[in-house]
């Protein structure tokens, strides 16, 4: 009596075992499958400023994101970079992410939400890389390319910068592209406007200071109707602009937009 209750147990032992065991095969499989079946693939640019040129440099077209088992989590499919005159540099990343799509519709890459001006973290052969996120898509993002003719000025400059900038001087990225050409310049001693008690203006002069206007040549991408410049500053009248040109870096601020051509890279 007492060695076949010993069976039973151990009978209904097993059975709960193996019950165990096909509850976790199940939700396993399940889990698999809902993850396979929410995976997709979609594009990713990433956009990080003032990195250190050391970093910059190493990162390449084709360099992997990979998993534990080395699959790819993403891969870089274009960079654009430029000197911001100083050690390190701005990077534009495009990249082909494997994401999941969870029920709200978020993409998921590595399991943390993939949002438009939000972050990711890639390990990209052996450097860590962080940016912001700037375009989310099932297709690469294709732009519209123009090339704008402004017209600049700037008040209050000091005089070995003016100086400095010359016609003809240009702003390249690392595919050789020209972001932005010197075409003219005007510099005078920088004007001082001092409005007086009854309302007249007085204007004055600083021999420390100049004022320069200059015609730029820039290229641009168009979004929505709008025009960009690099670091997706958005090109609008009486707004300032950064420029970084071979040793200096200028803020000038625009006063007239005088010619826009389409431009085919």
């Amino acid at each position: 009596m007492w060695h076949t209750d010993i069976l039973k147990k151990h009978k209904y032992f097993n059975k709960f075992i193996i019950l165990v065991l096909l509850s976790l095969v199940f939700t396993i499989l399940y889990f698999l499958y809902f993850n396979l079946r929410s995976q997709t693939y979609i594009y990713i640019s990433v956009y990080r400023g003032d990195v250190p040129y050391w970093v910059a440099d190493v990162v390449s077209v084709s360099d992997k994101d990979l998993d534990s088992f080395r699959r790819i989590n993403a891969e870089v499919l274009d960079k654009e970079q430029y000197d911001i005159n100083g050690p390190n540099k701005n990077v534009l990343l495009i990249l082909r992410s494997k994401v999941i799509k969870d029920r709200s519709g978020t993409y998921l890459f590595k399991n943390k939400p993939l949002l438009v001006g939000g972050g990711i973290n890639l390990i990209l052969g052996n450097v860590q890389w962080s940016g912001t996120v700037v375009y989310l898509g099932l297709q690469p993002p294709i732009y519209k390319y123009k090339k704008l003719l402004l017209t600049v000025k700037g008040k209050q400059t000091e005089s070995w910068i003016t100086d400095s900038l010359n016609i003809s001087d240009t702003m390249t990225n690392n595919k050789g592209q020209i972001l932005a050409k010197v075409l003219e310049k005007k510099v005078t001693l920088a004007e001082v406007r001092v409005d007086t008690a009854s309302g007249l203006a007085v204007v004055s002069y600083d021999k420390t200071k100049r004022d320069i206007e200059a015609k730029l040549e820039i290229l641009t991408k168009e979004i929505n109707g709008e025009y960009y410049f690099i670091d997706k500053q958005k090109i609008k009248v009486d707004e300032a602009v950064t420029f970084y040109f071979k040793g200096i870096t200028i803020y000038p601020k625009i006063i007239s937009i005088d010619k826009v051509e389409d431009v085919v890279l």
